[in-house]
């Protein structure tokens, strides 16, 4: 994992989802920004993302 993902924020939690469940480091500013307020406005909870990113269907290739 990248040094600079460890510090406790809510960009860097998003940033480490992206990275340990679909091994990207290259996320597009507006899909981090999106995810980044929804945490912060209490849209979405912690849990309840991560578990959006480990049971997404695109995680498992299952169509709609």
């Amino acid at each position: 994992m990248p040094a600079e993902y460890r510090e406790n924020t809510a960009s860097n939690f998003v940033r480490r989802l992206y990275y340990c469940v679909e091994g990207v480091t290259e996320i597009p500013q507006k899909e981090l920004e999106f995810w980044v307020q929804a945490l912060q406005e209490g849209d979405v909870t912690a849990a309840v993302l991560g578990q959006s990113f480990f049971f997404s269907r695109r995680k498992w290739s299952i169509p709609a």
